[in-house]
């Protein structure tokens, strides 16, 4: 296999870094890490002793494009035949990419050129207080579970093929929140796959939520797409439901974010009533992760950049 790395980046030089160097640790799987700045203020430059890696390529934005654009942009130029997707101010732990290509290999045996998106478990950290959770996500083929979360973490998961980025097309640039739910989707629709690698392969640390305007703006722009009556794209009824449920969470978190108690419960009232249930999430994403967990090197930088890639 010959993977390339797409790594977005807006404003984060140091987490950035970290990023690289995690992809760069995965060893011979890594055929070339293409880093996007999407029109950072201050250009991104890569850090001493990698300035003439010729694994690693950087393309600078004239104008930012959001994180959709920018793995767009990554996608276009990356020259292996498969992309693996790392966002910014996450980094990888050793063997995440070892264990998505074994899965590879063995798939492609039984089933050459099939559909198939290869996440893996992660540890995701909440920068507010600390608090970690290790997580292995649910494997899925139904459309309805791709309208009601990104629980797999795709920016900083997903491995997939060349072959079906072309296939499903590119992220949708319109989009400046919740891209990542209207490709996968758009993927599902087309009879894709979730595989997801049993180990703790990547570190996700959660920082600030985007404001409630933006949230607002994508949701409206996704319902319009896959709930609207007019709409050539308009999801089946089961998948709408989930949809409608889930986008209503979206703007409880960007509420609470922003202090406004009311809308808050508003959403997050109207969600259950459209999809009741006993807990927050529409279904159980996560199993527990049985691996002993993968020694990370104690000389990465801790993260305090804020996550807007």
């Amino acid at each position: 296999m010959k993977i390339s790395v797409v790594i977005p980046v807006y404003q984060r030089q140091k987490a950035a870094e970290r990023a690289l160097r995690s992809a760069l640790s995965q060893g011979e799987l890594v055929h070339e890490v293409v880093i996007v700045d999407d029109a950072s203020p201050e250009p991104f430059s890569l850090p001493s002793g990698l300035e003439g890696d010729s694994r690693v390529r950087v393309i600078r934005h004239p104008s930012n494009l959001g994180a959709g654009g920018a793995r767009n942009t990554g996608s276009r130029h990356a020259q292996g035949d498969w992309v693996a997707f790392l966002d910014s101010d996450d980094y990888w732990l050793p063997g995440k990419l070892a264990a998505q290509a074994a899965m590879v290999e063995q798939d492609q045996e039984e089933n050459p050129g099939a559909l198939i998106c290869y996440a893996s478990g992660y540890r995701r950290i909440l920068l507010a207080d600390g608090r970690r959770h290790d997580l292995i996500p649910i494997e899925s083929t139904e459309a309805a579970d791709f309208a009601s979360a990104c629980w797999f973490m795709p920016g900083s998961t997903a491995l997939v093929s060349k072959e079906a980025l072309a296939r499903i097309g590119p992220f949708d640039t319109s989009l400046r929140r919740l891209e990542d739910l209207d490709w996968y989707i758009r993927f599902a629709l087309a009879g894709g796959r979730l595989r997801v690698a049993p180990v703790r392969g990547a570190v996700i640390e959660i920082g600030p939520r985007p404001g409630r305007t933006a949230v607002a703006e994508a949701c409206r722009q996704l319902k319009r797409k896959w709930l609207s009556k007019k709409s050539p794209d308009r999801l089946p009824a089961a998948s709408r439901a989930r949809l409608h449920a889930y986008l209503d969470i979206e703007c409880a978190a960007a509420s609470l974010q922003s202090g406004n108690w009311p809308a808050t419960a508003f959403y997050l009232a109207r969600s259950l009533m459209r999809q009741p249930r006993t807990q927050l999430h529409l279904k159980k994403w996560w199993q527990t992760l049985e691996e002993p967990e993968i020694p990370v090197s104690s000389s990465r930088p801790a993260n305090t950049e804020r996550r807007t890639v």
